[in-house]
C-alpha cells in the first residue's frame, strides 16, 4: 500500500453524488471566488463528515481577463493577487488544507469559466524573464500570507497551450486549434520549490505537455525526469492521462482500463512508475481530474493506492 492520500475532485453541482458514492476522505474543490454563496452548504457537508478538503482557485477579473500573478501589469497582478489572498482566507477559515493556484503566464487570457472557454488577448507577450520576477515576488508575497493563516500555498505546472474549449469530450476537435499561453515552465515551478520553498503541483499530463512530440519513449523519459526533479517538492499531484495529438494540450483522460487501452498517455504501467515515486510521501495527496466518471477514476486510483 502507497503512504499518499488519494482524493476526488468536486463541486457544488457534483459534491453529494462524487463523495457519497465514493467515500472519499480527501477532495480538492473547484473553487471559484466571486461565488463564495455557492459553497456553503458543501463546506458544511464537508465538515460533517470528517472530509479534508484543499481548494483550487478559480476566479475572473474584470472584462473575464483570467488571473495571472506572472503579468508585469498591476492592474493584473494586483487584483489576481487579492484574489487569491481571498481565497486563502476562507480555506483558513473552514480549515482547509490548502490553496492550488496556476503558475502565471507571460501573456493575458480571456477566460469564461461558465462555458469552459478561454482565447488569447492579442499583443499582450511581455519579455519571459520579467514575467517570471513578477511572479516569484508575488508568489512569495503570497506564501507569507499562507503561512501565516496557516494554509499551503501550491503552485501548479500548466500547459504551453489551450483549446479554446476545455470539455474535450462534446468538443473533439477543439486541441486541433490550440493557442499558445505563454505559460511559466516547469522549470521555473521547480525553482520555485527548490529555492524558495514553495510546494508544488505536478500536473501529470500539463508538465508532459511541455514536450511536444510523437516519440512516446522520448515524452516518457521527459515527464518521469521531471517528475522525480519535482518530487522534493511536490504536495500534490493531478493525476490524468492524455490521448493524441501530442501538441500541447491537455484533454482531462482518466486513468480507467477504457482509457488505457484508447493508448492515453502515460501508459497504465507507466503511470504506475510515477505513482512509485511518491510511494512512501504520506504529505503528498493525489487527485485525478477527469472529465467523466469521477468515482470510477477515484476508485481506479484506490486500487493504485492499495497496490
Amino acid at each position: 500500500m502507497h503512504a499518499w492520500k488519494p482524493g476526488i475532485k468536486v463541486g457544488p453541482q457534483n459534491y453529494q453524488e462524487n463523495l457519497g458514492r465514493s467515500h472519499a476522505k480527501y477532495c480538492e474543490v473547484w473553487y471559484r471566488v466571486d461565488r463564495e454563496g455557492e459553497y456553503t452548504d458543501m463546506f458544511s457537508y464537508l465538515q460533517e463528515h470528517g472530509i479534508h478538503a484543499g481548494l483550487h482557485f478559480w476566479a475572473m477579473l474584470q472584462d473575464k481577463i483570467a488571473p495571472n500573478l506572472a503579468y508585469p501589469d498591476e492592474k493584473i497582478w494586483k487584483p489576481s493577487l487579492e484574489l487569491m489572498q481571498k481565497n486563502l482566507e476562507i480555506a483558513a477559515k473552514h480549515h482547509h488544507a490548502y490553496v492550488n493556484i496556476h503558475v502565471g503566464n507571460a501573456a493575458l487570457e480571456k477566460m469564461d469559466l461558465d462555458r469552459h472557454k478561454s482565447m488569447p488577448i492579442e499583443h499582450t507577450v511581455v519579455d519571459y524573464h520579467l514575467a517570471e520576477r513578477t511572479a516569484e515576488k508575488n508568489i512569495l508575497t503570497l506564501q507569507t500570507y499562507a503561512k501565516k493563516l496557516g494554509v499551503l500555498l501550491i503552485i501548479e505546472t500548466v500547459p504551453p497551450y489551450d483549446p479554446e474549449g476545455w470539455d474535450s469530450d462534446q468538443n473533439p476537435n477543439a486541441r486541433l486549434h490550440a493557442h499558445a499561453t505563454h505559460a511559466l515552465s516547469n522549470v521555473f515551478v521547480e525553482h520555485l520549490g527548490k529555492d524558495l520553498g514553495i510546494a508544488i503541483n505536478n500536473d501529470i499530463s500539463h508538465t508532459a505537455a511541455e514536450l511536444i512530440t510523437n516519440d512516446r519513449e522520448q515524452l516518457w523519459q521527459y515527464l518521469y525526469a521531471r517528475t522525480v526533479a519535482l518530487a522534493p517538492y511536490t504536495k500534490l499531484i493531478h493525476a490524468n492521462t492524455m490521448a493524441e495529438p501530442f501538441n500541447g494540450t491537455d484533454s482531462h483522460d482518466g486513468i480507467l482500463d477504457s482509457d488505457f487501452a484508447h493508448n492515453v498517455f502515460p501508459s497504465k504501467l507507466q503511470f504506475e512508475k510515477l505513482l512509485s515515486v511518491f510511494q512512501s510521501r504520506d504529505d503528498v495527496w493525489i487527485v485525478n481530474e477527469p472529465q467523466r466518471d469521477h468515482v470510477e477514476n477515484y476508485n481506479a486510483l484506490v486500487a493504485f493506492h492499495q497496490s
